[in-house]
């Protein structure tokens, strides 16, 4: 194959270069690739164009303009053969202008309809997005939330309650089965401020409480004792939080069990349990000590 791209590639992008270029400047710098290795490329375990990149990368021999090729490369490829395929940079892109509406909606600027409005695409593209399990494959999402700041992965978190506390049931449930679908850990848990609001508080926090309980897997637990957290059902976030903690200091797992004290002191307060809260404390400083021994040099906020 002759046909290759040239060096302006670099500025013009790809979008005017020939499928066979692209590929036969590819084969040049020692990629081989067509549209079915492509595909079972993106069926197996590189569920993204990202993912397919580095492992060209791997064997990549160019230098200058086209050392940078393969991402690029496989972006417009992925665009061309798989165009019925979201990318991460697709839900990165979505979730951006979701949460920028969110924002300007707690801010008193936006409006409800602009959430349902920015919603709607992410909703058509989780279903589209490669599966795993009950949801979308989570290296897809993880990618997409990669390129976010990490803000907004806690903005994503906590919409559903600051919905449910504005009494905008519908928009928060819409929510909560996006956050469930794009985090299948999350099942049960993302739409569960929603539940109680309609429902039976007390039945949805007994089966909140419920994914806490040991024998569950760790993120699970941890899962529940923030959705408790967050609904401030305090007596069994703390009933949660305690054994999860001292599973956390058993394993040396610092940021874990720095996380849990977090939730655990805020339930302590709430419960006013002073010599419980002071205890926490001292607690807290040990694994405080023991993480900075851990690593030294390392600061966590």
């Amino acid at each position: 194959m002759s046909d290759r791209i040239d060096k302006a590639w670099a500025e013009k992008g790809l979008e005017g270069y020939s499928t066979e270029a692209i590929q036969g400047t590819l084969g040049h710098y020692g990629v081989q690739v067509d549209e079915a290795s492509f595909r079972a490329l993106a069926d197996g375990d590189a569920p993204s164009p990202t993912a397919i990149a580095s492992r060209w990368l791997k064997s990549w021999k160019a230098t200058g303009p086209f050392a940078r090729l393969p991402l690029p490369a496989a972006e417009a490829l992925w665009s061309r053969w798989l165009p019925e395929r979201p990318t991460p940079f697709q839900l990165a892109k979505g979730m951006a202008s979701l949460l920028n509406a969110m924002g300007a909606h707690e801010n008193g600027q936006g409006t409800p309809e602009a959430i349902a409005e920015s919603l709607a695409p992410l909703e058509l593209l989780a279903t589209r997005a490669p599966q795993k399990g009950e949801g979308v494959e989570p290296a897809f999402v993880e990618e997409a939330f990669a390129r976010l700041p990490r803000e907004a992965a806690w903005a994503f978190d906590g919409a559903t309650m600051a919905l449910v506390r504005k009494d905008q049931l519908d928009l928060a449930e819409r929510w909560a089965t996006l956050e469930e679908t794009l985090f299948p850990d999350r099942k049960g848990l993302a739409r569960a401020p929603v539940d109680a609001k309609r429902g039976d508080r007390a039945e949805v926090i007994a089966r909140v409480a419920a994914a806490g309980a040991e024998g569950q897997a760790e993120l699970r637990r941890m899962l529940s004792l923030d959705t408790l957290a967050m609904m401030e059902a305090w007596p069994e976030a703390r009933a949660v939080g305690e054994p999860l903690l001292d599973v956390a200091e058993k394993s040396n797992d610092f940021h874990l069990a720095l996380a849990i004290c977090e939730r655990l002191a805020a339930a302590l307060q709430a419960l006013n349990d002073l010599p419980a809260l002071s205890a926490l404390e001292q607690r807290r400083a040990r694994i405080d000590a023991a993480h900075a021994r851990a690593h030294p040099g390392h600061h966590h906020h």
